[in-house]
């Protein structure tokens, strides 16, 4: 169950995609400006059902990935 905002997504405003995919707001859930959701008890995340998905961390990211991520995300 990888999370929103935790090392496995990191990205917050995968928040975004997943709010508009899932139309959230319609069960009184909101983002804020950086995608931290509301009210704060409120999750999110990725959920796998399949024997071989396993859970993992991304490591440090460098300049040029971070550059490549920026530009499949168009930001």
């Amino acid at each position: 169950r990888p999370a929103v905002g935790y090392p496995s997504i990191p990205d917050q405003t995968m928040n975004f995609v997943l709010h508009d995919m899932l139309r959230t707001d319609e069960i009184g859930i909101s983002l804020t400006e950086n995608g931290m959701m509301n009210p704060p008890a409120s999750v999110s995340g990725f959920i796998f059902a399949h024997p071989q998905s396993k859970y993992f961390v991304i490591g440090p990211v460098s300049e040029e990935q971070l550059h490549d991520y920026a530009l499949r995300r168009n930001t």
